[in-house]
């Protein structure tokens, strides 16, 4: 059994004529889903989405008190339920209609009377999109770890997750290069020492005079693969032209901490 099906999805089902909500409720629930509410008016859809927080929204057009469209666009608005996805389940087949369903992004507009198959097949493609929207969501979600550095006699905080790598500078010992995504490089007083206290356990020493974020190796290569032949291993970092060195001593504590952010 996959993820999807482990998990149970919440449906609401706006719908005002009760033949037609009976069958929905017996579709809807022989396919595994919840069915969490039925409202039969658009003002009670907006407060009930709001409350149950649903997963798919089955929408009739020709709702009580306030149309349909009129609803769902101010349960959009809301923003409290972004991954909700909507099904069109209506009678309707004004042009105008058609049109609202594919401005709302609707997974399928399906008209009465239903097709059980075509409905079964929308609620399966709402529910990957729903899974596949969470996974991207968990992926975008990165904390942020912010990090004092001593910069012209000035603290700066830098976002940890710009570091690409920090390296001392060769032509002052009192200062370090802190090498970012954007490209820029940073002159700082802090040494690599205190840089690391400051940091997550992304950061780590590859070699006495670096630090990596591990976040942007794009591989380790030994002597035989890479474009250097000084050092025992080296670090190949996202766009960045030169390989970093890598000590045989920090060599296992890399591919340690590599495994967790993976």
């Amino acid at each position: 059994m996959n993820k999807l099906d482990q998990q149970r999805y919440k449906v609401l089902i706006a719908e005002d004529e009760p033949f037609q909500l009976s069958v929905l409720e017996e579709i809807v629930t022989g396919e595994g889903y919840i069915v969490c509410k039925t409202v039969k008016s658009g003002l009670k859809l907006i407060e009930e989405a709001k409350i149950h927080q649903p997963d798919i929204l089955l929408l009739d057009i020709g709702l009580q008190k306030l149309d349909g469209i009129s609803a769902v666009k101010q349960v959009i608005a809301d923003g409290s339920n972004p991954l909700l996805q909507l099904i069109f389940t209506t009678g309707s087949v004004d042009t105008k209609h058609l049109l609202a369903g594919f401005e709302l992004d609707t997974i399928d507009y399906i008209t009465k009377p239903y097709d059980p198959e075509r409905l079964k097949k929308a609620l399966a493609k709402a529910k990957a999109q729903i899974h596949m929207n969470r996974v991207v969501k968990s992926y975008s979600i990165v904390e942020k770890h912010m990090i004092q550095l001593v910069v012209d006699h000035q603290v700066r905080m830098i976002d940890e997750n710009q570091i690409v790598y920090v390296e001392k500078n060769k032509s002052s010992r009192t200062k370090s290069l802190v090498h970012l995504s954007s490209g820029q490089v940073i002159e700082t007083t802090s040494n690599l020492k205190e840089i690391k206290e400051k940091s997550s356990d992304a950061i780590i020493f590859s070699h006495r005079s670096f630090l990596i974020n591990l976040n942007y190796i794009q591989m380790i290569c030994t002597d035989e693969f890479s474009r250097s032949t000084k050092k025992a291993f080296q670090i190949n970092l996202q766009d960045v032209e030169e390989d970093i060195p890598l000590t045989r001593k920090n060599y296992n504590l890399a591919l340690d901490q590599l495994s967790k952010f993976i």
